[in-house]
């Protein structure tokens, strides 16, 4: 997977709402460069207690992509992963200002839910990995996009993401234990930091280490 980016870059426009701290339940699990989707299945099934409000996976060339779902908004949308036009995503989280940007920067668009996984999907593909830059939630994400594996985190790592190795494909999931029969290696994906095939990584946010005092 190549090294992190050494020039990092903070948002002016992530202000996390401390208010909704707190990780929300619901998961994803899939592969890249593997296919195997009956181990996707059993991660899926792993994670029934994060998201019991429906699951499913979708196979594509390049990749399995899983997500169980705990339906906060638009609970009768029911496609699972999310696809378009050979986009495909999978999401776990919240994102807060998705009704701001579907009105801004997607006026034009006519969606066909009310989730804001579509919101996420659909700025994605006109944007690329730019448009996480906008997200004010907390989430972990995985798309695909022509061959390529595209996954990303929030800035506080409040959703948890996880990945590892087999056989030169790697496989990542909302929860460690679910890789822990499948990967020889397992590593926390990094907050603040997305993760593209072939681009390599870029962290898009830093909490400050040191505390600094009120004037």
């Amino acid at each position: 997977l190549g090294g992190i980016l050494d020039s990092y870059s903070m948002p002016k426009n992530h202000a996390c709402k401390q208010s909704r701290l707190g990780s929300t339940m619901g998961g994803i699990a899939g592969s890249y460069k593997s296919r195997e989707s009956m181990t996707i299945r059993e991660m899926l099934r792993q994670l029934v207690h994060r998201g019991p409000d429906g699951n499913g996976i979708v196979e594509l060339p390049e990749s399995v992509l899983g997500q169980a779902r705990l339906a906060i908004i638009d609970p009768n949308y029911r496609q699972l992963p999310m696809g378009r036009n050979g986009t495909w995503i999978a999401f776990n989280g919240e994102i807060y200002n998705y009704r701001e940007l579907h009105a801004t920067d997607l006026a034009a668009m006519h969606l066909h839910s009310g989730t804001d996984t579509e919101v996420v999907l659909e700025l994605f593909r006109r944007d690329g990995p730019a448009c996480i830059e906008k997200l004010d939630g907390m989430f972990a994400i995985a798309i695909m996009h022509d061959h390529d594996l595209f996954l990303a985190r929030d800035p506080l790592g409040i959703q948890p993401l996880y990945f590892g190795w087999h056989n030169n494909a790697l496989f990542f999931a909302s929860e460690m234990k679910t890789l822990q029969q499948t990967c020889t290696t397992i590593s926390e994906f990094p907050a603040g930091t997305w993760y593209d095939s072939k681009l390599g990584w870029h962290q898009y946010f830093q909490v400050d280490s040191e505390i600094k005092e009120f004037d």
